[in-house]
């Protein structure tokens, strides 16, 4: 029975992740059956959300059947790093032992060993979901904080079977680094202020010129929007995420125009409201000018990623018309009503 659990090991099944434990300076000691209860746990270190119980009452069902399954995966004190649902299908089973595939693993690196084995489809267990990914990612981060950024990342993008570019992308989002295209940005607007130009910059940092250009307007632009806005966050400064004050102001633009409203309404205010009336077509292009200031401010203080999020939002919720539950709708609506009485 040993040999033929043995074939079962990483080495054999995962060369990949046997590769990359062996990297992380993590050492094979063997396989060896053990009492069932001999295996400590510690949810903690697990990068699943939950177990599938129906999963391990087909694993169940197939060990009573005879089947081999390959060893769970444990630490040299028995922790357990992989195999959740065959250890309950053990247990499940009625069976007193289980043998398990030992490593010697540095004590801070359990939870990276056990995201490196749940990565991959394969016939004994389930991928990680998109969630998990970004969970374990973002926690691996911490974990393997001896290492510098680079070697981090890279073991993560291996651990976690997704590319550097996707490790980059969950860790600027969650704001503990920058992206990718915050960092070209200032590395371009560094080579500028040294002195360089255009075309040298585009060939010290490999990429066309047009995207040196374009750039260095979008900081000659937010330069622009620094001064003309001194006392507001910009998207090059660091911001708590609370836009206290903009809410606050918005709220007091929302309590002064119901006044508007009624004064409009008012009989000796109908020659004042007929004066007022425009043509369609100066109304559509004031509205569409207002909806451009909105946009491109968002774009100018939290980047085009976050603009076009916004009409996204927007987009939607108008076309499956949600927007008419909205308060700004609904306090439009009782102006417009309002005015045309």
């Amino acid at each position: 029975m040993k040999e033929q659990v043995e074939k079962l090991t990483l080495k054999h099944r995962r060369p990949d992740v046997y590769n990359l434990l062996k990297e992380l300076g993590c050492e094979y000691i063997g396989v060896e059956e053990v009492p069932i209860e001999k295996i400590m746990i510690d949810q903690g270190i697990y990068p699943r959300e939950k177990t599938d119980k129906e999963r391990v009452s087909l694993y169940a069902s197939n060990i009573l059947d005879g089947d081999v399954f390959p060893p769970i995966l444990t630490s040299a004190d028995y922790t357990k790093l992989d195999g959740n649902h065959r250890y309950y299908a053990h247990k499940e089973a009625g069976k007193t032992t289980i043998w398990i595939e030992k490593w010697e693993v540095p004590q801070g690196l359990y939870p990276v060993v056990a995201q490196a084995v749940n990565t991959e489809e394969k016939t004994t267990d389930t991928p990680l979901t998109i969630g998990e990914k970004k969970r374990a990612i973002l926690r691996d981060w911490e974990l393997l904080n001896h290492y510098d950024k680079k070697t981090r990342k890279i073991i993560i993008s291996k651990a976690l079977k997704v590319s550097i570019s996707y490790v980059n992308k969950v860790l600027s989002q969650a704001g503990i680094i920058k992206s990718e295209k915050e960092e070209l940005r200032e590395k371009v607007k560094e080579l500028s202020d040294q002195g360089l130009n255009q075309t040298e910059i585009a060939r010290k940092l490999g990429i066309n010129q047009a995207t040196v250009s374009r750039i260095l307007k979008d900081y000659a632009k937010i330069t622009r929007v620094k001064n003309a806005y001194p006392d507001k966050p910009h998207e090059t400064e660091e911001y708590d995420g609370s836009w206290n004050d903009w809410n606050e102001e918005d709220e007091e633009e929302t309590q002064e125009e119901p006044l508007k409203a009624e004064k409009i309404s008012s009989p000796k205010k109908k020659e004042e409201k007929e004066k007022k009336l425009l043509h369609p077509n100066q109304i559509l292009e004031r509205c569409k000018t207002e909806i451009w200031d909105a946009v491109i401010e968002i774009e100018f203080r939290l980047g085009e990623d976050k603009a076009l999020e916004v009409l996204e939002e927007i987009y939607f919720a108008y076309k499956e018309r949600k927007h008419k539950g909205l308060t700004i709708y609904k306090d439009i609506r009782a102006r417009y009503d309002a005015f045309e009485k």
